[in-house]
């Protein structure tokens, strides 16, 4: 939990390039590009999503997230059972959403929290008002199966951007899935973190939110991020997966990665569509690889991520992103596997970055 603090609330523009994910049902974060990019045709200012939404009832000690483009909390007031409260910094949110606040004091459960005013930075935008009812809180922590988790690599043709595109230069594409038990409901949504840290040279790191079973990302990356390391074999992604309250599970590490392939198929700098993996493209000493000798047959790599329209972020009924960001300071294992578990790990997702896990099979505790 947030302690009250006297500096500024974050303005609107996210600091990564491309980040942002698809969440089904009550909300969506969209990805912001830097206000200076106009050949990219900004958007207008103004608030484009909430979590919660409108009119449900959400944890009372999760917090809330807004994305938009050139927003600040100036003009927003915060009201519980219409008393006076006050938005402050979510610490452990930073980086998911353009502003992470709690509300505090914090409410009581079935207490009605009124968030209203306008969010603009620049020019002028409606009004906007948003109630929730505060529900119980959430002190249960996110369950993921490190033993169905998986990365895999693709290394297609190379992309650099023009400078006014709005793209990233990349290299290859990353693309991690992280399996958990579900929300139950009342809880707070959850959010995956991936990331390696480079062993001192390079590294790379992205979140996804996840409000069902499993978490993908896609993660564009330059050749200059791996630090001379060959992707198949020798880069160890770790994965930490928290929610919204704040709850995080024990951090756990996947490597080497379960497929790899190496083409010339075209990237115009968007989303590539992760390949239809074969036996061939099975990584020696992987978890898919140990199957294939086991069955002689292979894995089944899970529904693959649809493209879309921005190649920015896609969906397939779960939440994923695309997009690359810095690591943060995360725990690499000497394990080999699709998934090992570790202990320790960092404690706070938003150095990324969020985005958001050694629990193996576990399940998560229903209430």
């Amino acid at each position: 939990m947030s302690t009250r603090s006297s500096a500024p609330l974050p303005s609107s523009c996210l600091s990564r390039p491309l980040a942002g994910a698809l969440l089904v049902g009550a909300f969506a974060l969209v990805a912001a590009t830097p206000r200076a990019a106009d050949a990219c045709g900004a958007p207008e200012p103004g608030l484009t999503s909430t979590v919660p939404a409108d009119g449900a009832t959400y944890p009372a000690n999760a917090a809330l997230l807004f994305s938009g483009f050139d927003i600040t909390l100036d003009a927003v007031t915060v009201t519980v059972d219409g008393q006076p409260a006050q938005l402050v910094q979510a610490g452990f949110a930073s980086g998911w959403a353009n502003i992470a606040v709690l509300v505090e004091p914090a409410p009581q459960v079935g207490q009605t929290v009124v968030v209203s005013g306008s969010f603009c930075e620049f020019g002028s935008c409606d009004p906007v008002k948003l109630t929730y009812t505060a529900g119980e809180p959430d002190l249960i922590a996110p369950t993921p199966i490190a033993d169905l988790s998986r990365f895999t690599v693709y290394d297609h043709a190379d992309f650099m951007s023009s400078g006014g595109d709005c793209q990233s230069d990349s290299d290859l594409t990353v693309y991690v899935r992280v399996m958990q038990d579900a929300p139950a409901p009342g809880e707070a949504p959850g959010v995956v973190n991936a990331s390696w840290d480079g062993d001192g040279g390079g590294g790379f790191g992205d979140f996804a939110l996840a409000s069902g079973e499993s978490a993908s990302m896609a993660i564009r990356l330059t050749l200059s991020q791996l630090g001379g390391k060959d992707p198949a074999s020798e880069v160890c992604i770790t994965v930490v997966a928290r929610d919204l309250a704040g709850n995080a599970a024990e951090p756990f590490v996947m490597c080497p990665a379960c497929y790899f392939r190496k083409d010339d198929a075209p990237n115009d700098g968007g989303y590539v569509p992760e390949p239809e993996w074969t036996d061939a493209d099975a990584v020696p000493g992987s978890a898919c690889a140990s199957a294939q000798e086991s069955t002689g047959e292979a894995t089944d790599s899970g529904p693959e991520p649809t493209s879309g329209g921005t190649g920015e972020s896609q969906t397939t009924g779960e939440s994923q992103t695309t997009g690359a960001s810095d690591t943060s300071d995360q725990n690499d294992g000497d394990e080999k596997g699709c998934a090992c578990a570790t202990a320790g790990g960092s404690p706070d997702l938003g150095a990324l970055v969020v985005v958001a896990l050694g629990l193996g099979l576990g399940r998560r505790r229903r209430r």
